[in-house]
């Protein structure tokens, strides 16, 4: 199954389907495993074709994490290549701040949240990470959820409601430009502020007493729902 680990890098080398990641072996798609011995090789066959992501792929993702100037992504699905499968390292996206809008983004949890789901168009794959922007017409939050008790919100936006307990969010939905007069037309939590203390964490491991790095938000869990604040 994809992201299932198959071995050492040091015992065997990556063949199609498979994928490596800090010294081990990731099935990247799903199906049958093959090990060739004599070759020392691992590749996971399958019948549909594996071919990484490329500047211009249109994707439907999912908001993983947030910090000030980037957030995080999972890729759900290629909209314009729907019968094939796109292997990335953890399937992971990222966007930052400046391709949110064509306008000024002055803070990211303005335009999403944890667990939105967005169609959006990859720009630029590097080997430190690949990234996505929603500026172009058509691109935004297509799917948003409530921060709050995390039913579906309702409405086109640029500010939707939740029907649930009726808390109003912003979001930088597809097809909406947002214009400043939406700007206090919505709920803020209860201690929200503008500055940048308060939490923050790194993106490479647990927070430390002290350390340095962006602020984040809560997390969405691969398999399903959303993680705890911390």
């Amino acid at each position: 199954m994809p992201g299932e680990y198959l071995g050492a890098s040091e015992e065997y080398a990556a063949g199609e389907g498979v994928y490596e990641q800090d010294g081990a072996l990731y099935a990247g798609v799903a199906g049958p495993l093959h090990v060739d011995e004599a070759k020392r090789t691992i590749q996971v066959g399958t019948a549909v074709k594996v071919h990484p992501l490329a500047p211009g792929d249109m994707v439907l993702a999912r908001v993983y994490d947030i910090y000030d100037q980037i957030a995080s992504f999972l890729i759900m699905r290629v909209e314009n290549q729907p019968r094939e499968r796109s292997v990335v390292s953890r399937d992971m996206v990222f966007i930052r701040i400046g391709e949110i809008q064509r306008a000024y983004t002055e803070n990211l949890r303005d335009a999403i949240k944890i667990g939105d789901v967005v169609r959006a168009r990859i720009v630029e794959v590097t080997k430190l990470g690949t990234y996505i922007s929603m500026k172009d017409s058509g691109l935004g939050v297509i799917h948003a959820y409530c921060s709050n008790c995390h039913n579906a919100l309702e409405g086109h936006g640029p500010v939707l409601q939740c029907p649930e307990c009726g808390r109003r969010e912003p979001r930088r939905m597809a097809g909406v430009e947002p214009s400043p007069a939406h700007r206090e037309s919505f709920d803020r939590p209860m201690g929200y502020s503008q500055g940048r203390g308060a939490e923050r964490r790194g993106f490479g491991g647990p927070r430390r007493e002290g350390s340095g790095g962006p602020r984040r938000e809560s997390g969405f869990r691969q398999g399903g729902g959303f993680r705890s604040q911390r």
